[in-house]
């Protein structure tokens, strides 16, 4: 499979898209001609998503979703479950890139662009607040503290963030710009 897809091929040379791409395996097509870089990024996050909904003790009706029910969820109950993680990673990847292209992210700058995200989106009641900014993101897959675990003399307000791989940078933020892109088309 991987020597017909070139496009496994050029990612399976990256030690952190091979761990995903083999956390995902069972998802990837194995008619390797059908997978295209956007197919394949919206697999890897589907996969991730469902981990981290697991992780988020994210639920429906005020009931925790079980491992099983949360991996029989479809794409857009996937989406509809993490929208709000799904909206801040966005942006914050947009934002970032777009702030020449920043990939590394510290405490003020993730609240900051999350208030920022909040203020132009204040008609949402799903936007965490600030002291849930940090909970958040700890337990995101796509994002990791570059000091987390490694000296436990340094305080939250010290570590940085940043995304698993620029690819994911990049991946989340066309996704930023096409949910606007739509939102502004159906106004």
């Amino acid at each position: 499979f991987i020597q017909q897809t070139p496009l496994i091929q050029g990612l399976v040379n990256i030690p952190v898209q091979l761990d995903v791409i083999c956390f995902c395996w069972e998802s990837l097509p194995q008619d390797g001609s059908r997978i295209t870089i956007t197919r394949l990024y919206q697999l890897m996050s589907r996969k991730l998503w469902c981990k981290d909904a697991l992780r988020l003790k994210k639920g429906r009706r005020g009931q925790v979703l079980t491992e099983n029910q949360i991996k029989n969820l479809s794409k857009k109950e996937i989406d509809r479950l993490m929208s709000t993680e799904l909206r801040h990673l966005g942006h914050l990847a947009f934002k970032g890139l777009r702030n020449n292209h920043q990939i590394e992210f510290d405490e003020s700058s993730l609240l900051e662009c999350f208030e920022d995200l909040a203020d132009t989106d204040s008609t949402n009641d799903n936007n965490p607040f600030p002291s849930e900014v940090l909970d958040m993101v700890n337990e995101m897959s796509f994002l990791h503290s570059t000091n987390a675990g490694l000296d436990t003399s340094k305080k939250p307000s010290q570590q940085t963030w940043s995304f698993l791989h620029l690819t994911f940078q990049e991946y989340f933020a066309a996704t930023w710009i096409a949910s606007k892109m739509t939102a502004a088309g159906d106004d």
